[in-house]
């Protein structure tokens, strides 16, 4: 259906008002919501606090180092480009599954961690098959 009033003549009063609420503070959708507890007062500071730490620390690394770049990434890179490094991170999440299966065994049967246990044992059971063909022609010169 085509609107034949003329523009002058809308009723835009249906609509809801733009930006009705507050911005900044004084609603659960504002920057500065309502603090209702201790713990809400710690979880809207937060995320902003762990970033102050994390911009903290890397201007304290710049100071020590003179070089705001880190060889993290890099040596990660290079230790799992080769394939024995490969097999041992392998070896540490297949051993760690299988602990984890020891631990969901002593669990009650009605915990919800037992949703997990069939996850786990796929985890642990594929990471063994395909250890073994990493180990292929490893021997060989």
């Amino acid at each position: 259906a085509l609107c034949v009033k003329p523009c002058n003549q809308l009723s835009f009063a249906h609509m809801a008002p733009f930006l009705s609420t507050p911005l900044v503070k004084g609603h659960n959708e504002a920057y500065l919501p309502i603090i209702k507890s201790s713990m809400h007062a710690l979880q809207v500071t937060s995320g902003p606090m762990i970033m102050a730490t994390l911009f903290g620390l890397q201007m304290l690394k710049k100071k020590l180092t003179d070089k705001h770049a880190s060889t993290f990434y890099s040596d990660v890179w290079k230790f799992i480009s080769k394939a024995e490094a490969r097999d041992k991170v392998g070896r540490i999440v297949q051993y760690g599954c299988r602990m984890l299966q020891g631990i969901l065994a002593h669990l009650p049967a009605d915990s919800a961690w037992q949703l997990y246990k069939p996850l786990v044992a796929e985890c642990q059971t594929t990471l063994a098959w395909a250890r073994r063909t990493h180990r292929w022609g490893k021997e060989m010169p």
